[in-house]
């Protein structure tokens, strides 16, 4: 058996969104890893080698048959490329989602290099891996391609758009069919490089679903090197307090607005002995408390924090400060209508000792500040 680590410099992360393509064409992971003749304890690694990355598509490509490539990448969402995928399709031009993906694919992906040619007429887009050789790399180069094509579809809106032409440094394989059709008739084998070209003009095509406030925010908040932040616990536990005020707290809008999936995000905060339950209290509940020292119905409290109704929200305030929402609300408003103490008692003790002062609301134990939001879906 050989060991992951052992293998070549560069590495495919976060591994877990490739599992979960495998296992959306019924392929077991660690089946497929053990195939490719790794030690089983390696399987689970959320990064692993380049060179260990392809041995697994080529036994991939062996169990699923002919159309593995071809299947995989119809079966591929925006998330199975994460940051990669979010700067991509939420560019303002064409061109700026290219120059992105060159950018930042060291973010997923160490190895792979991706380059952009302009001429007078054509870009051309070209896809390579140094370092491994060609008689290795041919599944990734082709699922590279395949979804590079994809995605621009996807940005541009037309799903039978093909480029002018499509090469593989490789002989052509047995799936030419298959490919041939996702991409058209247009592809050549045996070149230099593994690529596509097409019109240069197309490059200035605007994406009206683009979302550039998020692919700004991205690029400020994120680097290649900081994507996967240790501080993931405080990063999720901000989102949800801000998700009070702009209606987003699901796991799904918070992974996405952290450019990863949502198994990537369970299994960061696992790591991190967390969970989205535990940050989603620990955040809410302070925010609970402030509310009910307010005039709001319990109805409109569960509302604006996400909860599905009145006693999900009873049950999630009660396991945390031992109190139902209205007991809470009761011991706040008794703490309010303590009387201050007759001056003939105050003259009976000494000065510098503060009697009959009532307690404000956030001096209860567990009170902490916030910010008000608006009202937000349920999640």
């Amino acid at each position: 058996m050989r060991h992951l680590r052992n293998q070549c410099k560069g590495t495919i992360q976060p591994f877990d969104r490739w599992q979960d393509q495998f296992a959306r064409l019924g392929l077991n992971t660690k089946a497929l890893c053990l195939g490719a003749g790794f030690r089983k304890g390696d399987i689970d690694a959320t990064s692993i080698p380049y060179a260990a990355f392809v041995e697994i598509l080529a036994v991939a490509e062996r169990e699923h048959g002919p159309a593995f490539v071809v299947d995989l990448v119809r079966g591929q969402t925006v998330g199975d490329f994460d940051l990669v995928g979010y700067l991509f399709l939420n560019a303002t031009t064409l061109k700026i989602g290219l120059e992105s993906v060159r950018d930042w694919l060291a973010a997923i992906d160490s190895r792979s290099k991706f380059e952009l040619l302009l001429t007078d007429s054509y870009l051309t887009c070209k896809f390579s891996t140094p370092g491994i050789s060609t008689d290795r790399n041919f599944v990734a180069a082709e699922i590279a391609i395949a979804a590079l094509v994809s995605g621009i579809r996807r940005y541009i809106g037309e799903r039978d758009w093909n480029p002018d032409a499509i090469f593989f440094e490789h002989a052509p394989r047995e799936n030419v069919k298959h490919l041939n059709g996702i991409l058209g008739e247009n592809i050549h084998f045996n070149r230099s490089f593994s690529g596509i070209r097409f019109p240069r003009e197309l490059l200035s095509f605007s994406n009206p679903k683009s979302d550039k406030e998020l692919f700004d925010m991205l690029t400020r908040r994120c680097a290649p090197d900081q994507c996967y932040s240790d501080d993931i616990v405080s990063a999720v536990a901000r989102l949800i307090s801000e998700g009070v005020k702009n209606g987003r707290l699901s796991a799904e809008e918070i992974a996405y607005e952290l450019a990863m999936s949502k198994r990537t995000l369970c299994r960061r905060l696992k790591e991190a002995n967390s969970s989205i339950r535990e940050i989603r209290q620990a955040t809410l509940i302070p925010i609970a408390k402030e509310l009910l020292s307010q005039n709001l119905d319990l109805s409109t409290i569960a509302y604006r924090l996400g909860y599905y109704d009145c006693r999900s929200f009873a049950r999630a305030f009660k396991r945390s400060v031992g109190l139902a929402p209205a007991d809470y609300r009761k011991r706040i408003a008794n703490a309010r209508l303590i009387p201050e103490p007759s001056s003939a008692f105050q003259q009976t003790k000494p000065r510098t000792m503060a009697y009959g002062l009532s307690p404000r609301a956030d001096s209860l134990p567990g009170q902490h500040s916030f910010t008000r939001g608006h009202p937000m879906k349920s999640h």
